[in-house]
């Protein structure tokens, strides 16, 4: 497993013996933001259509509320056709920025990351930022559902108004999370699968 949360979810259906806690790269990197950084980082899953939804609904957001900096980052499965197309809809918009570096830079320039399904929600949480997620339908995809009592939900442009960056004690109940989920990667655990 990736990490000691995935671990236990397994443990309800699987032996403790058939089970390996590996890690992940994931579990090693450690950025921190900048304060005051001035983005909502923006993750989408890989799929078009959910890429699509949150454009669309910033579009709405950034007619309605003018103080709100976005920061769009596309999943790497997503084409550089789709990724053109879009930003060339929303180029004239100075509250949308699309972006082009890495992730460990775009958390850096965020204070907030909005996502979904996205897992990359782990690592913004890790460096600080606080988690929005966007509840659009009924189908849960939040990646910390166990932990969605602590985190501030999104379902309409209002909701954008009332947001705020979580308390130390929050903050600190989400790194903890996150850091389990991920793991430091551990090659032992490779090496002993292989003995």
């Amino acid at each position: 497993t990736s990490g000691e949360v995935t671990k236990n979810i397994f443990l309800k259906f699987y032996n403790k013996t058939r089970l390996i806690e590996i890690g992940s790269s994931r579990g090693e990197m450690a950025i921190k933001k900048n304060k005051n950084a001035p983005y909502i980082l923006v993750t989408p899953e890989g799929l078009i259509e959910d890429v699509d939804l949150f454009i669309n609904f910033i579009k709405e957001i950034t007619k309605k509320i003018k103080k709100f900096k976005f920061l769009i980052r596309f999943h790497p499965v997503i084409s550089k056709t789709q990724i053109k197309e879009r930003v060339s809809l929303l180029k004239n918009n100075p509250n949308i920025v699309f972006s082009e570096d890495t992730l460990t830079n775009d958390i850096q320039k965020s204070s907030y990351v909005f996502y979904r399904g996205s897992t990359a929600v782990f690592s913004a949480v890790i460096a600080g930022l606080t988690p929005l997620y966007f509840n659009y339908d009924e189908v849960n995809l939040n990646p910390l559902y166990e932990l969605e009592d602590y985190i501030q939900t999104i379902i309409n442009v209002e909701d954008l108004n009332s947001i705020k960056e979580d308390k130390i004690e929050t903050k600190k109940k989400l790194i903890s999370y996150c850091k389990q989920y991920y793991t430091e990667f551990q090659i032992s655990g490779i090496l002993n699968l292989i003995k």
